[in-house]
């Protein structure tokens, strides 16, 4: 999975986790993103969600390979 979710009460944590290319936003990584949070939408209870990043880097941002 290259996104995990966790949904404690009213929060919910999506988490990116592809740490051995640095959370790089690939397709699939914002395919699965958006998944999530549409998941989320859909639940009335939540009201906060949090992005979170397994590894040392948050994102490296776009995946620039799959530009080219």
């Amino acid at each position: 999975m290259l996104v995990t979710s966790d949904i404690n009460e009213s929060i919910a944590v999506l988490t990116l986790n592809d740490p051995a290319r640095r959370n790089v936003l690939s397709s699939a990584m914002m395919g699965e993103l958006l998944k999530r949070l549409s998941e989320v939408e859909k639940s009335s209870d939540i009201r906060v969600v949090i992005f979170a990043a397994h590894g040392p880097v948050f994102s490296s941002g776009h995946d620039l390979k799959e530009l080219a």
